[in-house]
């Protein structure tokens, strides 16, 4: 129905309609700098069009939680859980394993690694029903993380 990108490659937003219902697909490769992905997701908004299911796919290059983290500076960030909150969002794969430890990037020396794919998902979309799992990408240093869901019936 439309779509949207930012000038830097980084956020590729796209609306469609199935069975009625409106998804926001929105792609994002946020900075690695602190101080850049805070504003990054302070204006990630700009691209979620209004009354549409949320599905926010990518590199977040950030964690909330230690489990996300193995090796290296473990300092977990709060740009996510902001993001989370603001737009009821959520961590489909973190939801689905509580307690696991996988992740999605690796050193090359795998000494550090870290969970920054993702899939944010509206709440309404979430159910137990839902699927989000991570696997290896040859000749990536990045997985592949998928998600699938059933999509809500419009009323």
């Amino acid at each position: 129905m439309s779509w949207k990108k930012d000038s830097n490659g980084r956020i590729t937003g796209i609306l469609v309609r199935i069975d009625g219902v409106d998804l926001n697909f929105v792609n994002i490769y946020a900075p690695t700098n602190r101080t850049d992905r805070k504003s990054f997701y302070e204006s990630l908004h700009e691209y979620f069009i209004p009354a549409s299911t949320l599905v926010i796919r990518g590199d977040f290059n950030c964690y909330e939680n230690a489990l996300d983290k193995f090796g290296g500076n473990v300092s977990a960030g709060g740009e996510c859980k902001s993001l989370k909150s603001d737009f009821v969002l959520v961590d489909a794969w973190r939801k689905l394993h509580p307690r696991a430890r996988e992740f999605t990037w690796f050193n090359r020396d795998y000494s550090i690694a870290s969970r920054l794919d993702k899939f944010f998902v509206s709440k309404d979309l979430f159910t137990s029903d839902c699927q989000c799992e991570i696997a290896p990408c040859p000749l990536s240093d990045q997985y592949f993380v998928s998600f699938v869901s059933e999509i809500p019936v419009a009323v």
